[in-house]
Formats: structure tokens, sequence, C-alpha cells
């Protein structure tokens, strides 16, 4: 993805960079797993359960495993960004649980947190969308969250560079052939100009 990167405003130096760089990387910074889990968590009629999940860097993966021990419900993952460039980003959606499943009471999954959603609190919402008390939803989840390591980071910010540069050369090169080609028919209208000034010169003799 980093190979593929071109920026969003090749006029804006400020904005390359830091869309090149990415988030700052701490000195202490080490790419490591976290886990989280919940054991039968119950989510009563009309209610929402919220798992805050910490995102640090672009190009960290989340592996979830969800259980259903009673009543489909929705499940939302949203990200609220660091950045505060947009308050949330849905990542996913799905309701009801039972239909993105292979085996109706559970449902496994992986997501690729991207540099549009990081670094970000993830939310894991559980939403009950039944309306009376006895419709209990009861979810068990585990999350994985494998966070990239440092060279890794490294090289994506020189991928992201090489690429920006070649952005930069292509958009170079249409601005020479751009202004080649308006210098072409700038001669072309002088010339043409030219010959009709002869013209009416000619005319009023």
């Amino acid at each position: 993805a980093d190979g593929a990167f071109r920026p969003s405003n090749l006029e804006n130096m400020d904005s390359m960079l830091r869309e090149i760089t990415g988030p700052s990387i701490p000195a202490d910074y080490q790419g490591k797993e976290s886990y989280y889990t919940g054991r039968n968590v119950i989510v009563y009629a009309g209610r929402t359960e919220s798992v805050p999940i910490r995102v640090p860097m672009p190009g960290t993966f989340v592996e979830f495993t969800i259980d259903k021990k009673a009543y489909d419900f929705g499940l939302e993952i949203v990200a609220f960004l660091d950045s505060g460039r947009s308050s949330s980003v849905e990542l996913k959606k799905y309701a009801p649980f039972s239909q993105h499943s292979n085996k109706q009471d559970q449902y496994q999954d992986k997501i690729l947190v991207g540099a549009n959603s990081a670094p970000c609190m993830l939310q894991f919402r559980f939403v009950n969308p039944h309306r009376t008390l006895l419709e209990k939803v009861v979810v068990s989840y585990r999350v994985k969250v494998t966070s990239p390591p440092k060279p890794l980071l490294l090289e994506g910010r020189r991928n992201r560079a090489r690429s920006c540069s070649r952005a930069l050369d292509e958009d170079l090169s249409k601005n020479k052939d751009s202004l080649a080609k308006t210098r072409g028919q700038k001669e072309y209208l002088e010339e043409e100009i030219a010959k009709l000034k002869r013209s009416i010169s000619k005319n009023t003799k």
C-alpha cells in the first residue's frame, strides 16, 4: 500500500510531509501484541455495550472472535481518530450478527487499520436491538491487536517518500508537456495574428 501511496495535495509541502512521515514514533516504541477479552457480557434490550481498543499506529492488525450466547445482535467497529480531523470512521458493521457467520454462534474476522484510521481508539459496539427485558444479549469476545514493528514503520516512510517523489516527477512532466503545448499554441496564434495584420494592411492600401 505504501508503494502505491500518492499525496493528496502535491502543492502543499507541509501536508505532503505529514502524510509521508505519519504519526511520530516514540523512541521507546516496540510493536507488540495486546489482548482484550470479555466473557458472558450482558447487553440489555435497547442498550449498547462499547469496548475501547487502543490502536497506536497505522498498519495494525486487529483479529477478533465473537461468541454469541443468546439472541442476535448488531456489531459495529468505529475508529475515533487521535488527529481530530474526523469525529469517527466506521470500519465494520454487522447486523444482524447471525447473517454474517458460518457458524451461527461465532464470528471471526481480521481488519487492517490503515493510515486514514490510525492512531485511534477503536470502539467495538455490541448493539441489542430487541425491546423486551427478557431479550438479553450475552456475548463473549477475544480481540488481539498486533502493532507493526518499528523497522516496518520506517520502511513504510521510505516507501511513501519514494512514491511521493515519483508523483512529483510525473506532475512536473505533465506540467512541462502542458507548458510546451501552451507555448506552441501561443506561437501559432501570434503567427495567425501577424498574418491577419499583414492582410489588413495590404487591403487598406
